[in-house]
Order: C-alpha cells, then structure tokens, then sequence
C-alpha cells in the first residue's frame, strides 16, 4: 500500500495476521447476538441497562431459568449452546485487563423471581 514506515507496515501486518483470527463466540451460529459478544470481547469497559440481571452477572441456574422462560420451544441442545456462551463469555471479567462493567439495573431485576428463591439467591 506504499507504507514506506518499516514500523507502522508491521504494525498493520499484525492487524492484518488478527484479524483473520475467529473468535471463540463464532462457533456458535445460532447465537442471534454473536456480534455484540464480539464487540464485548474486544472492549475495555461497557456501561447496561437491564430489566433483568446482565448475562455477564448471570450464574449457570440464573441462565438456565431465564432462557427456558423467555425462549419458548429451546431443545436440550440449544439451551446447552446458549449456557456454554453465556458463562464463556464472563472471561472478560477475569482476563489480566479485566473488562470494566456499569451496569444499572431496574429494581425488578434483582426482585423479579427467576427460576425460584434458591436460583435467586
């Protein structure tokens, strides 16, 4: 591309080596919100609004109830898939640069039962 900077050629040789790398949430093509785990994988900090409590703060029961309640007809499989990227996805938080999450919530998410007293506990 005429970039005659031996540094900034092999700077973008290596964005061009990354970004033909898949990301681990492209295996799973079923996932409406595959791009959005992109984006959240990439950045440093994020700010959400939920009426129920972030996928990123969701345990696997939490998970597990709110899908089967809100995606009727999910076969054992796919509510599988969906839990697998759900709990994959809180790496973020653990990585050497975690991700910085605010997250403002409706008081009903922390009040709405999902999957009973001891899943909300």
């Amino acid at each position: 591309y005429g970039v005659k900077d031996r540094k900034r050629r092999d700077e973008l040789a290596v964005l061009t080596r990354e970004a033909r790398k898949k990301g681990w949430w492209q295996l799973y093509t079923d996932i409406p919100y595959s791009t959005y785990i992109g984006l959240e994988a990439e950045v440093s900090e994020m700010l959400t609004y939920q009426h129920v409590v972030p996928g990123l703060f969701q345990t696997e029961r939490y998970a597990e109830a709110i899908n089967k309640a809100t995606v009727p007809g999910l076969t054992d499989e796919a509510l599988e898939q969906q839990l697998e990227v759900r709990l994959t996805r809180q790496a973020v938080l653990t990585r050497p640069s975690p991700l910085e999450v605010r997250a403002v919530l409706d008081e009903a998410a922390l009040r709405r039962m999902v999957g009973g007293s001891d899943v909300m506990r």
